[in-house]
């Protein structure tokens, strides 16, 4: 045994991104052997797609509604990108 230290979490900001990668997983297996993965610019273009439509497009289970606010997006991550 290494005897390393480690912080059990069940909650909190983590959770939230282990969900993410959980789901743009499901996502992409039905198609993975067909992803180009070595042009990064049609990855960074399909992530960039997968959290538009994970953010603003699908229905969250518990709200009923998508969780972010398109509005908010464009004034402020869509001058980030250009």
């Amino acid at each position: 045994s290494l005897r390393l230290g480690y912080l059990h979490v069940t909650f909190g900001p983590r959770n939230s991104v282990e969900r993410w990668f959980r789901t743009l997983k499901e996502r992409t297996k039905r198609f993975w052997n067909n992803f180009r993965g070595k042009d990064w610019r049609r990855v960074h273009r399909f992530v960039f797609l997968f959290a538009f439509w994970y953010n603003f497009v699908r229905i969250h289970s518990s709200f009923g509604d998508p969780p972010g606010d398109v509005t908010e997006w464009l004034q402020e991550v869509m001058p980030q990108l250009s």
